[in-house]
């Protein structure tokens, strides 16, 4: 576990060992959204301290780093169709949660960016 040094490795594993939810971290079925997969990853209870451990393991995920969906004309955020600008977490439960991408989709998104 102190092996995983990227929030997308975590993700990728994580999201081996269960179907994927969407709107919780883990719904009572088991099922992980993409934060949730990287919290049991790292060996965490998605429901109980899941997010501060993946708080304190991956900070940046929480600053003040802004980014944008990628989705193009994204405007799930904005009445006047801007692309919404959010930290990084952010970005990663909306594309989980709003876009129905997978967490594999969203793990490479993110090595792309270099988390």
């Amino acid at each position: 576990m102190d092996k995983i040094t990227k929030m997308s490795d975590a993700i990728l594993l994580g999201c081996k060992h269960s179907a994927q939810a969407f709107g919780v971290m883990r719904d009572t079925a088991g099922r992980t959204c993409a934060l949730g997969a990287a919290a049991e990853a790292i060996g965490f209870n998605p429901m109980l301290d899941g997010e501060i451990a993946i708080n304190r393991r991956w900070p940046m995920m929480y600053d003040e780093q802004l980014i944008k969906c990628p989705v193009p004309d994204c405007d799930f955020f904005s009445p006047f169709g801007e692309n919404p600008i959010l930290t990084p977490v952010q970005v990663l439960m909306h594309l989980n949660d709003n876009h129905r991408w997978t967490r594999e989709e969203i793990a490479h998104w993110l090595r792309e960016k270099g988390m």
